[in-house]
């Protein structure tokens, strides 16, 4: 039996389907995924002894490496579980903002445990939604998020929808908006540590905020308007300030 190596880093890696990439037999495991393979043995650099943990959007498994070979590696299971579903459930809508501030929001949503990713159109917006071939470039970033923060339940991704349709088809969730004119965030978090809401929506404005109208919108639909900083953050800063904070507090 290969003794488990003591080590300071415990690398995890995505499956798209668990039960489908392996061939499990008295407990040992079988990856003869050729781009697995490669990230473990050449880019990863595991060797036998090392554990590792593989995840996909239900379940996450820890196993020891016993064998690596060219085209497949042999390892045991340790133990299957369920991933951890974080509460209380968390939608953010975000804005399509510029590609690299986009991107960098949604690495941080991932690492910070969000439910739902909702993307939303709004006046300002300053790109067109690519499509499918966005939506795949995104659930990259998303993996490669989870991978790093061991945040195993991804968020689910929506398709952009305009922020009035929206409005129309929220019900009774708790709603936050990200603005320098709100309540202080300590504030509006320790009230709604009180009220035990079970989810939550939570809103940051595009590159150039929302329109007045926009945010007229939103109060008449009853969102709480909240001041993170004394100064005016970016949309992605808002992002990992705000809903960073409030996932702890929460």
């Amino acid at each position: 039996m290969t003794k488990t190596r003591d080590a300071g880093h415990q690398f995890a890696l995505f499956f798209a389907d668990v039960s489908a990439v392996h061939h499990v037999v008295n407990g040992e495991l079988m990856i003869n995924d050729a781009d697995m393979v490669r990230r473990i043995s050449s880019i990863l650099r595991l060797r036998p002894g090392d554990s590792l943990l593989l995840f996909d959007q239900q379940m996450h498994m820890e196993v020891v490496l016993l064998s690596l070979e060219k085209k497949k590696i042999i390892c045991q299971i340790k133990n299957i579980k369920q991933n951890n579903i974080i509460t209380p459930h968390i939608t953010v809508w975000l804005p399509l903002l510029k590609r690299e501030a986009f991107e960098h929001a949604i690495y941080s949503l991932v690492e910070l445990g969000v439910n739902t990713i909702q993307l939303v159109s709004t006046a300002k917006e300053q790109r067109h939604w690519h499509g499918q071939k966005e939506l795949n470039r995104l659930h990259n970033i998303m993996i490669a998020a989870a991978e790093q923060s061991k945040n195993f339940a991804l968020p689910l991704l929506k398709e952009p929808r305009t922020l009035q349709e929206l409005l129309l088809a929220k019900s009774g969730e708790k709603s936050l908006f990200f603005d320098v004119q709100g309540k202080p965030l300590l504030e509006v978090a320790n009230a709604c540590a009180l009220q035990k809401n079970n989810a939550y929506i939570i809103l940051v404005g595009p590159e150039g905020d929302l329109t007045e109208s926009e945010k007229n919108q939103l109060r008449n639909d009853q969102f709480m308007f909240v001041h993170l900083t004394p100064t005016i953050l970016r949309a992605q800063q808002a992002v990992a300030v705000g809903v960073g904070a409030l996932r702890s507090l929460l």
